[in-house]
């Protein structure tokens, strides 16, 4: 993967299963759910939080790319004050 500054946090299926109980209409798979949260996030609490990183991984004015699984991406757009 080339280097841009990207964050990435991959969130693998491990294929375990608690039993299938058959069809659940409006279920969602753990990528989806995680997706959906990351996407909740409001990008100043994100921001805060990376900019508590140690300085070699904050930077400001910096866009931050969280990938879940291989169908989701968010993308956080930092103006940190360092």
């Amino acid at each position: 993967m080339k280097d841009t500054g990207t964050v990435a946090a991959m969130v693998a299926d491990t294929g375990h299963r608690q039993g299938d109980r058959g069809s659940h209409h409006g279920s969602s798979s753990p990528e989806d759910n995680c997706c959906k949260w990351m996407k909740e996030l409001d990008d100043e609490c994100v921001c805060d939080l990376l900019s508590r990183l140690p300085p070699l991984l904050s930077k400001p004015a910096h866009e931050y790319t969280v990938y879940v699984g291989a169908s989701c991406n968010v993308t956080y757009s930092c103006d940190m004050q360092l």
